[in-house]
């Protein structure tokens, strides 16, 4: 039985074989490729890398190297979804993010009972723990200031 099914396999094979369009040769698909700048490529990569100073200057001096490393990893996240919040209630015409308060999910009745748009946005907005008065690890200032270093950096 097995044999007769890897002859089965290799007579479908064989039969649609030459239904297969032709392989292009190496040359063609090396000159239709455009050409990759390595040196563009790297310096726009390393553009993008914070510097040891600039890692410093997020930590705000406080860490030894290994917290400061996983600190602005933290940071960085942290800032980059407050930017992405930030910037989303602007697009919807709603009020800027206020102050943190603790971390909170709201309850099924709570997004019930919201009267306004706003309101519930405000009630399923994505926080994270890190941004609010129960962080382990973040003031609101920190945050704050990760935001503004990203907006310098990146302008």
């Amino acid at each position: 039985m097995c044999t007769e099914l890897i002859l089965l396999f290799f007579l479908a094979i064989y039969s649609d074989a030459g239904l297969a369009p032709p392989i292009s040769t190496l040359t063609e698909d090396i000159n239709s490729c455009s050409s990759f700048d390595t040196d563009n490529e790297l310096k726009a990569i390393s553009s993008v890398c914070l510097t040891e100073k600039e890692r410093e200057q997020l930590a705000s001096g406080v860490f030894k190297i290994s917290w400061k490393s996983w600190r602005n990893f933290l940071l960085i996240r942290e800032a980059h979804e407050a930017i992405g919040i930030e910037e989303l209630r602007s697009a919807l015409g709603f009020s800027p993010v206020k102050n943190w308060t603790h971390f909170h999910f709201a309850t099924e009745s709570e997004i019930e009972a919201a009267e306004t748009f706003e309101k519930y946005y405000e009630l399923i907005e994505p926080l994270t723990e890190n941004r609010s008065l129960d962080s382990e690890w973040f003031y609101e200032e920190n945050v704050n200031s990760g935001v503004e270093f990203l907006d310098e950096r990146f302008r």
